[in-house]
């Protein structure tokens, strides 16, 4: 007489009671039934009394109670644990639209099943009755982020006649989730026109999402813990911070301000000194977004005319003095450092005349 029965996840059978046989194979007390409804010859406890009651832990291990005293020849008084020659294999998992608690080898078969789901880990939220499709417990779970938490019960029978039951259950995520916590936020930065400018915040936490912003808006795919701005302009300049959360919290980290000078002087001509009548060239170089206009200026005041980002001239006395490249557009302006320019006049050539010679009474000329 077959007294009490426990199912395994992988379809097999653990059979109890009084019997010495099943299906004409020899069995005391207790046999395992393949899926196929054959007498699994790999699994042979032999007690040496009647089985009352069965039941698989959730770790696959099957519990006998009974009125035996020997189980394979070991001592067992009334209860034993065996050992499976299987794995239990129990997998739950969330995409974020379905919830699914895979069980199969030697874990034990459920009655049912039901899930529940947390975004805290301390408050739940109980989805319902899950749906066995064979080798999973399913049910939808949409709306919930996909960090949260998941807790997955199921219902197991078993003990004398089967008329007991217990739970077994299984965690996906944090019991609590960690809260976002900001260690370092972005910071100020001044760069030149045309530079790379890297951005970066330092949080911690469970799941942790990011949204950059500039100026309070959102950038569109700015969402990592690094921002990254390409070759920079005047348009590039504001205020930007990140915003850090998860399931548990949401974080705005500090404003860093991102200072573009645009435009942008980038080489300033030499001091120089020269002899008078000297050919001088000053040039300046500028980047900056176009278009741009010069000025130069000659101790403070303005040259006339010269709107190139260089001048040239003849160098005399008068033009001695500092020089200055001033390079504008529309977001403003930038001036180059002073460029002192000295001209040597009168000019003085120390180089002795050439060697000549005359007969006496002639005129001699002398070139210098």
């Amino acid at each position: 007489m077959v007294r009490t029965m426990a199912l395994q996840s992988d379809g097999k059978t653990i059979l109890g009671g009084s019997f010495t046989n099943i299906n004409g194979v020899g069995r005391m007390y207790t046999a395992r039934l393949l899926p196929d409804g054959t007498v699994d010859p790999n699994f042979w406890p032999d007690p040496n009394g009647v089985v009352y009651g069965t039941t698989i832990q959730p770790d696959g291990k099957p519990l006998l109670v009974g009125g035996f005293s020997a189980v394979n020849q070991v001592n067992r008084s009334r209860i034993a644990r065996l050992i499976p020659d299987t794995a239990p294999q129990t997998t739950l998992t969330f995409d974020g639209t379905t919830i699914r608690w895979i069980r199969g080898g030697s874990a034990p078969m459920l009655a049912s099943a039901s899930f529940e789901v947390s975004t805290n880990g301390i408050d739940w939220i109980v989805l319902g009755e899950a749906a066995c499709t064979g080798e999973a417990w399913e049910i939808m779970a949409t709306g919930y982020p996909i960090d949260s938490s998941v807790r997955a019960r199921g219902i197991v029978s078993g003990g004398r006649y089967n008329s007991s039951t217990w739970i077994t259950e299984a965690l996906l995520g944090n019991a609590v989730a960690e809260a976002v916590v900001v260690h370092r936020s972005p910071q100020h930065i001044t760069e030149r026109y045309g530079a790379n400018v890297s951005l970066s915040v330092d949080a911690t936490g469970s799941n942790v999402r990011y949204q950059w912003l500039k100026d309070g808006m959102p950038l569109n795919g700015a969402t990592a813990a690094g921002l990254v701005l390409p070759f920079v302009s005047k348009l590039n300049e504001g205020g930007y911070a990140a915003i850090v959360s998860n399931s548990v919290n949401t974080i705005t980290s500090e404003v860093a301000q991102v200072t573009i000078l645009d435009p942008f002087i980038t080489g300033t001509p030499a001091n120089r000194t020269n002899n008078a009548g000297s050919f001088i060239t000053l040039a300046g170089s500028t980047i900056g977004t176009s278009p741009r206009a010069y000025t130069w200026y000659k101790d403070g005041e303005p040259l006339p005319g010269r709107t190139n980002s260089s001048i040239s001239f003849n160098g005399t006395g008068a033009d001695t003095g500092g020089y200055v490249l001033v390079v504008t557009n529309i977001y403003g302006s930038a001036t180059s450092e002073v460029t002192w320019v000295s001209i040597i006049d009168p000019y003085i050539w120390t180089q002795p005349p050439a060697y000549k010679f005359q007969h006496a009474g002639n005129n001699l000329f002398i070139d210098i």
